[in-house]
């Protein structure tokens, strides 16, 4: 996966959600650069860990507020685990989304998968 993202000329990603940024960690010696944040909601830790370990990480309130950076300087977004409601205050989050894509840049979103259990009556 790692080369097919230098190969398709992925250099700098942002990291959405990003828990402890083990994403961000796996993508460091390759060379691809991240920006992992994380909503201010409680895991101001996470993001603390994140720093301790080398990885750039901020908290930041993107419903209110665009990231400080310029329109088009990454060309990935990824969101792992990904709990975030992209819909909410009219797509606030998907028009940011693409405010920091570079075209024909990617947006990764891989899902919660919610296994509910049925008990059986017999």
């Amino acid at each position: 996966m790692t080369g097919d993202l230098r190969s398709a000329g992925v250099v700098q990603v942002v990291y959405v959600g990003c828990g402890v940024a083990s994403f961000s960690a796996y993508l460091l010696p390759l060379d691809i650069q991240t920006m992992s944040f994380a909503p201010k909601d409680g895991r101001e830790n996470q993001i603390q860990f994140s720093l301790e370990r080398g990885i750039g990480a901020m908290t930041a309130a993107i419903t209110t507020k665009q990231l400080p950076y310029p329109s088009s300087s990454f060309e990935m977004v990824h969101c792992s685990r990904c709990c975030v409601d992209w819909h909410e205050n009219d797509g606030i989050l998907l028009k940011e989304v693409n405010r920091l894509l570079r075209d024909n840049g990617y947006l990764s979103i891989q899902l919660h998968v919610f296994i509910e259990r049925i008990k059986i009556i017999h």
